[in-house]
């Protein structure tokens, strides 16, 4: 496995300098898949604010004014296996764009993706977000129900294997030709925003991840 990985972050350093920006998004999906990796998600990002993909595209038009099209939405994206998608659904967990009584059905929908997804991420976010939902979720008998599933989900993962030299290497270079560029072109705060709509900030903790919430 740790082969398949240094081939496809090689092959996601050629793509970039070769201006093959699809194929790029392609390897580092596929480097992640392999090893789950918080810095292969964070390459995914900075790749994104590069070459912004068909996937951030739809991840951009997800959250609604309502809960049924917004959820609606998200399940849609659910053949999906990217760190792009898992980005989007921990921060949407992190800061929900609903969190009143009709909230349950979207925050139900997340918890399906990020069990699917299996980001351990999650394991060290779960405590924030239990207290987060603690303070904006209701009903309280929802909201009990849905963070004792959070947290059984965070409890069977496992963190995510380190990178050998020669994968922390590759990944040096990537975001060494990517920080430039992403720093210089779009922050990561508007990386899933769509016009006036809720933008999604896929940096941790939750504060940072939403400009508001749906009361619905």
């Amino acid at each position: 496995m740790t082969h398949r990985v240094r081939r496809e972050l090689s092959e996601a350093i050629a793509a970039l300098e070769a201006g093959r920006d699809h194929d790029a998004h392609e390897a580092v999906a596929a480097a992640w898949r392999q090893r789950r990796r918080a810095s292969l998600a964070e390459i995914a990002t900075l790749l994104e604010q590069r070459a912004p993909s068909a996937l951030g595209a739809s991840l951009r038009e997800v959250v609604t004014p309502k809960v049924a099209s917004t959820r609606e939405r998200l399940v849609e994206l659910g053949t999906y296996d990217s760190p792009l998608l898992a980005t989007f659904v921990l921060s949407n967990l992190a800061t929900p764009p609903f969190t009143g009584p009709s909230s349950r059905p979207l925050l139900e929908a997340l918890l399906d993706e990020i069990e699917r997804l299996r980001d351990p991420r999650l394991v060290a976010l779960a405590p924030t977000i239990a207290r987060t939902w603690a303070a904006r979720v209701t009903p309280k008998p929802s909201r009990v129900a849905l963070t004792e599933r959070l947290l059984a989900i965070a409890g069977s993962l496992t963190e995510a294997e380190p990178p050998s030299e020669e994968e922390s290497s590759l990944e040096a270079k990537l975001r060494e030709k990517l920080g430039a560029v992403a720093s210089r072109e779009r922050t990561s705060a508007g990386l899933f925003s769509a016009g006036a709509g809720r933008p999604l900030r896929p940096r941790f903790p939750p504060q940072d991840c939403s400009a508001r919430s749906y009361a619905d």
